[in-house]
């Protein structure tokens, strides 16, 4: 089953039952990606079950925003060796 949230966000049965797909960096990308973010923050705006979602909505933002900055770092400092 897939779940349809705004956005066309699509988060299967592997994105949800994660103890089974441990180790999997692509599927814990999706997961905390942007679209997520947006579709939480729709959701907690329009459906009363979400109205608690802030604090993941917040969290999952500065994860991304770290990951970023951090990938471009060592990005940079990996040029530098070359």
């Amino acid at each position: 089953m897939i779940y349809e949230l705004p956005h066309t966000l699509k988060l299967s049965k592997k994105h949800l039952d994660w103890k089974n797909m441990k180790m999997k960096v692509r599927l814990a990308a999706e997961v905390l990606s942007s679209s997520v973010a947006d579709a939480l923050e729709y959701l907690s705006i329009h459906d009363p079950r979400f109205k608690d979602a802030g604090a993941t909505i917040e969290f999952i933002r500065k994860v991304r925003i770290n990951f970023i900055k951090k990938v471009a770092v060592r990005s940079m400092w990996i040029g530098c060796l070359k």
